[in-house]
């Protein structure tokens, strides 16, 4: 059965099953925007007074404690790097995917990058408000990420984050699927409008 059509479940309920291609983009974009987020990140710990690396340092500090603050090295900036590229980016980047990719139609860029925007809050607020306070307790004994992270920092990396998500994947988006029954047919050949 085609991605994005309706397939049986149990007891007769039916469940849409998200396009691939539609997931795949969403990833790729993911990864973009976690690297756009860590560029904001960047700027913004230099206009801070701290330096370039200051951001990976934080969150390799998040995973492997507060030693990885006071040195920068490979070891206290490429775990940060890889947790937050292997993690919340691609989580994020999977929620944004399971939206898009059970539309049957093209995404408008406003709409993208809205959805990326609400995306970037929900991550926000679910990540930096629910667990990770509860999780650095447990790990750390207090919550680095709130001592380090400055509130209107979080705020603004996360949303660079989300407006990212929604502008790479407008930009990369496969076209809708001709093989779906439920997808809006395109006019091809002289004429068509891109």
């Amino acid at each position: 059965m085609a991605p994005g059509v309706y397939e049986p479940i149990f007891f007769g309920c039916a469940m849409r099953i998200p396009s691939r291609p539609a997931m795949f983009t969403s990833l790729v974009s993911g990864q973009a925007a976690g690297l756009s987020m860590l560029a904001m990140a960047m700027c913004l710990a230099v206009l801070r007074g701290k330096n370039v690396l200051y951001p990976l340092q934080v969150f390799t500090a998040l995973v492997v404690g507060e030693p990885a603050l006071h040195q920068v090295s490979m070891s206290s900036v490429l775990p940060g790097l890889l947790a937050h590229q292997l993690g919340p980016s691609v989580l994020w980047s999977k929620v944004f995917g399971l939206v898009v990719g059970l539309s049957p139609r093209r995404f408008r860029r406003s709409q993208a990058v809205l959805l990326g925007a609400l995306v970037g809050v929900l991550a926000l607020l679910i990540d930096g408000s629910v667990l990770m306070p509860g999780i650095q307790r447990q790990l750390n004994g207090h919550n680095l990420w709130a001592e380090n992270v400055p509130r209107w920092v979080s705020w603004m990396t996360h949303l660079t984050y989300g407006v990212a998500l929604g502008w790479f994947y407008w930009r990369w988006q496969p076209p809708p699927s001709q093989d779906r029954p439920d997808a809006p047919r395109t006019r091809r050949g002289p004429g068509a409008r891109a």
